[in-house]
């Protein structure tokens, strides 16, 4: 009997400790690309405001429909939503394991670049 009583005891205590103060992680987005959600409810990350300039800047040299990549188009907002939508475009840019790096023999994107993207891929790429 005081060995069950013993054990409640130990369980009941082990329960309460489990439920102390604990703090919540921030969540991240689904692109597996570590941008914290917090930053993309204040970002603002639009194709037109800056996505479409990033594209331009980092990716239709290669990929705009006449190059040697032209499977891919980034050159316009619907392409540029369509190749988004698959894990390969975070996957790329953000230079994860498994993906061919974009740009293509280049550096990583600066940080704040791929907080823009992966923002506009977060908050469901909106267009304006």
């Amino acid at each position: 009997m005081r060995s069950l009583v013993f054990l409640i005891v130990t369980l009941v205590v082990v329960l309460f400790a489990s439920c102390g103060n604990e703090t919540e992680t921030p969540k991240k987005n689904n692109t597996n690309n570590n941008t914290p959600v917090e930053l993309c409810d204040t970002l603002d990350a639009t194709y037109d405001s800056n996505v479409a300039a990033i594209l331009k800047a980092n990716c239709t040299d290669c990929h705009s429909g006449i190059s040697p990549a032209a499977s891919i188009d980034l050159t316009n907002y619907n392409n540029a939503k369509f190749y988004a939508q698959k894990p390969q475009f975070a996957g790329a840019v953000n230079h994860q394991q498994g993906f061919v790096p974009m740009p293509y023999e280049l550096p990583k994107l600066e940080q704040e670049t791929l907080d823009v993207l992966n923002c506009w891929i977060t908050n469901g790429f909106p267009e304006n």
